[in-house]
C-alpha cells in the first residue's frame, strides 16, 4: 500500500510504501471530516492483542499451538523484537470506556499492556509455563516493514498511551491459551 505526501505543489510528493499507509490515510480523511463538518472522532490504536481465541492475528495463540503441536517455533527475527502485549479483554474494556467518554474526543489513543517484553522471553516465558522443552529457530532475517522496538514513527499527530489499572496477567493470559489450544487437539481426535 502507499500513502502520498504532499506539501507545497505535486513537485513535492513523496510516497511511503507501508503496511500501515491505509489506515494512516484513513485517520487523515477523518481528521479532515472534522474540520471540514465538526463530526467528533477518537482513533483507536492497538498493541499486541492477544487471547485464547484463534483468530488471523492472534500471534501468541498461534505461537502456543505451533509449539504444541511442532515442539518449535521458526522466528524471521532475531528474538529481540520488542511488543507490548495486552489481553483482548482489556482491549475491549478500554475502548468501551474510551468512546463512552468525551474526555478523548477528537483523540488518537492507543491502547496497549503493561507486558513489554522481546520475543525471546517469550520464548521463554511459555516454555516455562508448558514444563517443556521446544526448539527456537531464530532466521534473522528481518522484519520487512514491521518494528523492532517501537510502533512510532514521526507524524504530526500526537497520541495519548493507555494502559489498563487492573489487567489481564501475561503469564495467566499464556496458560488460557494453552489450555485452549490442548481443548481443542483433544476435540479434534
Amino acid at each position: 500500500t502507499l500513502f502520498y505526501r504532499c506539501v507545497g505543489n505535486e513537485n513535492s510528493c513523496q510516497s511511503y510504501s507501508s503496511p500501515y499507509s491505509s489506515a494512516m490515510a484513513t485517520e487523515k480523511l477523518v481528521e479532515e471530516f472534522y474540520r471540514q463538518y465538526g463530526i467528533k472522532y477518537t482513533i483507536l490504536r492497538y498493541g499486541s492483542v492477544y487471547s485464547e481465541r484463534d483468530f488471523d492475528n492472534n500471534y501468541i495463540y498461534s505461537l502456543i499451538k505451533t509449539i504444541i503441536n511442532e515442539h518449535k517455533v521458526v522466528h524471521t527475527g532475531d528474538g529481540n523484537e520488542i511488543r507490548e502485549y495486552i489481553h483482548a479483554s482489556d482491549v475491549a474494556s478500554m475502548a468501551a470506556d474510551v468512546i463512552a467518554s468525551e474526555e478523548y474526543a477528537n483523540q488518537y489513543m492507543i491502547l496497549t499492556g503493561v507486558e513489554r517484553m522481546k520475543r525471546k522471553e517469550l520464548f521463554e516465558m511459555i516454555r516455562e509455563i508448558l514444563g517443556e522443552d521446544f526448539e527456537v529457530i531464530l532466521q534473522n532475517s528481518g522484519y520487512v516493514n514491521h518494528y523492532r522496538i517501537t510502533p512510532y514513527s514521526f507524524q504530526p499527530t500526537m497520541s495519548r498511551k493507555m494502559v489498563a489499572n487492573t489487567y489481564v496477567d501475561m503469564g495467566q493470559g499464556i496458560l488460557e491459551c494453552i489450555k485452549q489450544v490442548y481443548k481443542e487437539k483433544e476435540n479434534d481426535k
